[in-house]
């Protein structure tokens, strides 16, 4: 029961929206950011995926949309996944199979290398 309560907002008592797609949802501008997303997908050099198996609309096209328009995906998972598919034979593709605190952890000290030595 408490956890329900929680789910509520101490205010005015309505249910609170986690920022999710529901089963019985569709994808939109208002809840979901659709169009810009894919706007910027398309516009976008590097995507990187942490943590997503791809088995919704959105982020596959997203995906999509990176790849079409020459950008390059880093897939950071512990495992396989609908974006390995869709990367099979592409070029510009990074697969990084690990925790994504192990990954970004790591991919964070070398961006922060790249930027002490640039600054020398």
């Amino acid at each position: 029961q408490k956890d329900i309560e929680l789910l509520k907002c101490k205010e005015c008592g309505s249910w609170m929206r986690p920022n999710i797609l529901w089963f019985d949802e569709y994808y939109d501008e208002k809840t979901n950011k659709k169009f810009s997303s894919l706007k910027v997908a398309k516009n976008s050099g590097i995507l990187f995926i942490v943590g997503t198996s791809g088995a919704t609309n959105l982020p596959m096209a997203i995906a999509e949309t990176t790849l079409k328009y020459g950008g390059t995906i880093v897939d950071i998972n512990t495992e396989d996944n609908l974006f390995t598919k869709l990367l099979k034979d592409k070029k510009n593709k990074i697969t990084i199979r690990a925790t994504s605190t192990e990954a970004l952890k790591t991919i964070h000290e070398i961006l922060h290398n790249v930027v002490q030595e640039e600054k020398k």
